[in-house]
């Protein structure tokens, strides 16, 4: 995922950090899957208008009282103070969005009259978070926002799907059904220890019913 630079230059952020009192909270993290193949495929003003109309349907269809830190070229960084998202909650969250982004790729395609091959994912995790201050900008700190951005380089071979961590399952993980819980994976992140996590596949009527 491409990092968005800041407006401001260097010089002109105020060095002085007001970090806030470590708490906890959700972080998610909707990506568009095929971004890059997309941007080398596409001429610049076309793609960059699309890719704007996507990330802003995705912003509009907050439904669980998010807070933006960043949006970050091919992905925004959602997060929410407080107690843990339950995975019915998630879920549904995802399902919104995944409706909106398919029919907003449909209405873009016909605008556009090219093919728009782009998918939706979404990481879904929860631990310490600070919310410090650079300049006017709020920013996250916190090894958990490392490992959220750290699990959009999973090995899920999919396009479409939601990545709910253990630390937000928490204890729903006792209500899983065995099928989910075979897709379980752990996986280490550079120096990070193992991260484990279930996924599902984007299936509306499955959605719908959770």
């Amino acid at each position: 995922m491409k990092n968005q630079q800041f407006e401001s230059s260097p010089a002109s952020i105020n060095p002085t950090f007001d970090f806030a009192n470590l708490n906890e909270g959700n972080l998610l993290i909707p990506d568009i899957s095929g971004f890059t193949r997309f941007v080398h495929d596409t001429d610049m003003n076309t793609g960059s208008y699309v890719i704007s109309r996507l990330l802003t349907v995705l912003l509009d269809c907050n439904i669980l009282g998010l807070k933006v830190s960043e949006i970050e070229g091919d992905a925004i960084l959602f997060y929410k103070m407080g107690k843990r998202f339950s995975r019915t909650e998630v879920i549904s969250q995802f399902n919104i969005m995944q409706k909106r982004f398919g029919a907003e790729i449909l209405r873009l395609s016909g605008e556009t009259r090219i093919e728009i091959n782009l998918g939706l994912k979404l990481i879904a995790h929860y631990g310490p978070i600070s919310e410090y201050r650079v300049g006017n900008f709020i920013k996250l700190y916190g090894t958990s926002v490392i490992e959220a951005h750290q699990l959009l380089k999973n090995s899920i071979n999919s396009v479409d799907y939601v990545i709910m961590t253990d630390n937000l399952l928490n204890h729903e993980l006792y209500l899983i059904g065995r099928a989910e819980l075979e897709d379980k994976i752990c996986e280490v992140y550079n120096q990070l220890e193992s991260i484990c996590f279930i996924w599902l596949a984007f299936v509306p009527e499955v959605c719908e019913e959770k």
